[in-house]
């Protein structure tokens, strides 16, 4: 047939607007170091990893860390001996000071031994846990649970988190954005509650 007749009706016409846009994610990590920037010496995670809190990320040299926590321990451990033999020399000086042997001073002087050596040892232990706590900086962990989104680190070179250097970029996907720009001159066609249709093509959604 060359003419075909259609019954004229009222119907909604919706006319939409193709524009271009981009899914960014409103919740960005950037792992760093709880400690001074170093070395990377190991990472543990690749690009596409799903990573929990507290998880460990990657590890930044720890031998001069190391080499401190050790010689702090040995200067414990010799202050401990000597802490041992002004003891034992202390109570002799006692026994025999109890039996009026030798004089106040003695006694005394051993004594004031024995009390500054226990302040060393004071002192040096929390040293210990200072150094301690250092080397364990040497461990980084993710603060955050998400996806290994980006790594521009590698083992051999220099780590600080900041995104200007080398970093380890982790999202969390459960919270996304689509950003679109609109043309001025729709702009005002376009309020809140306007329907969108969105096609995401490298997902297929």
């Amino acid at each position: 047939k060359l003419v075909l007749l259609s019954p004229i009706n009222t119907v909604d016409f919706k006319h939409y607007l193709t524009l271009q846009g981009s899914v960014d994610d409103k919740n960005i990590s950037y792992i760093t170091p709880t400690g001074q920037p170093g070395v990377v010496k190991a990472i543990y995670v690749k690009q596409g990893d799903k990573v929990h809190k507290g998880q460990l990320i990657l590890k930044l040299d720890d031998a001069v860390a190391q080499q401190n926590v050790i010689a702090t321990k040995q200067q414990l451990g010799s202050l401990k001996a000597q802490l041992d033999l002004a003891k034992s020399v202390y109570q002799r000086q006692k026994n025999l000071w109890d039996q009026q042997i030798g004089t106040e001073v003695q006694l005394l002087q051993a004594k004031t031994q024995v009390e500054t050596l226990e302040n060393q040892i004071k002192a040096i232990q929390a040293n210990v846990n200072t150094v301690q706590e250092q080397a364990n900086q040497s461990n980084v962990y993710s603060n955050v649970n998400g996806t290994v989104d980006d790594i521009t680190t590698h083992v051999g070179e220099s780590f600080n988190g900041s995104p200007l250097g080398g970093y380890i970029r982790i999202v969390n996907e459960s919270d996304l954005k689509i950003s679109v720009t609109i043309p001025e001159n729709y702009a005002g066609q376009v309020s809140k509650g306007s329907k969108v249709v969105v096609n995401i093509p490298d997902i297929n959604k």
